[in-house]
C-alpha cells in the first residue's frame, strides 16, 4: 500500500524528516543573499534553524527528529523523498508543480493519479487513491490537487470527508 501526505500548510520538513544543520548553525542570522519576496510587507531576512534534535534511525540510517518516534520505528520500510524543489516563489505555482509536474498549468494528472496507473491496485472492490480532506476546508486550488487530468476517472483521487456523508 502507499500513502501520499500532502499536508499545504503542514510543519516544516526541517522539522520532521530533513535536517538542516548549517540552517540550524545559523539560526537567528540574516541570510546575506538575494531574496524575493511574494508578500514585501511580511519579508524577513532572518534565518530559522529547527529547534528539534534529529537521529539516525533503522538499518538505513534515516535522520528523523524527535517529533516523529512512532516514524523512526518503520523507517527502513518507508520511502523518504528528500530532493523534490521547485524555482518558484508561490505556494499555488508549487502546488500545482508538485502535484502535476509543470508549474501553474492546471488539467493534469496529479501525483497519485500517475501512481495509480503506474503501479496499480491490489484491491478492485475499494477506490485505488484516497483523498483525506481537511475539516477545515480544501487546499488552494482545491479538486484539482487530486485531479485524473486526461486520464479515465478510474484515476482520480475519491474524497474521504471528514464528516458524513464521507463518500
Amino acid at each position: 500500500a502507499m500513502i501520499s501526505l500532502f499536508m499545504h500548510g503542514g510543519p516544516a520538513h526541517m522539522d520532521l524528516t530533513d535536517p538542516k544543520p548549517e540552517l540550524t548553525r545559523l539560526d537567528g542570522q540574516d541570510y546575506t543573499g538575494e531574496v524575493v519576496y511574494s508578500f514585501v510587507n511580511r519579508a524577513s531576512k532572518k534565518l530559522f534553524g529547527s529547534r528539534y534534535q534529529f537521529t539516525q534511525h533503522g538499518e538505513c540510517g534515516t535522520a528523523l527528529s524527535e517529533l516523529l518516534p512512532h516514524t523512526a520505528e518503520i523507517v527502513d520500510d518507508m520511502c523518504l523523498i528528500r530532493s523534490m524543489h521547485t524555482g518558484h516563489n508561490g505556494h499555488e505555482v508549487s502546488i500545482r508543480y508538485f502535484h502535476g509536474g509543470i508549474p501553474a498549468v492546471l488539467g493534469r494528472p496529479t501525483l497519485g493519479s500517475w501512481l495509480v496507473y503506474g503501479l496499480g491496485t491490489e484491491s478492485q472492490n475499494l477506490p485505488a487513491y484516497m483523498v483525506l480532506t481537511d475539516p477545515g476546508g480544501l487546499p488552494v486550488d482545491g479538486v484539482t490537487n487530486w485531479s485524473n487530468g486526461f486520464m479515465p476517472p478510474l484515476f482520480q483521487g475519491t474524497v474521504l470527508r471528514p464528516t458524513e456523508p464521507r463518500i
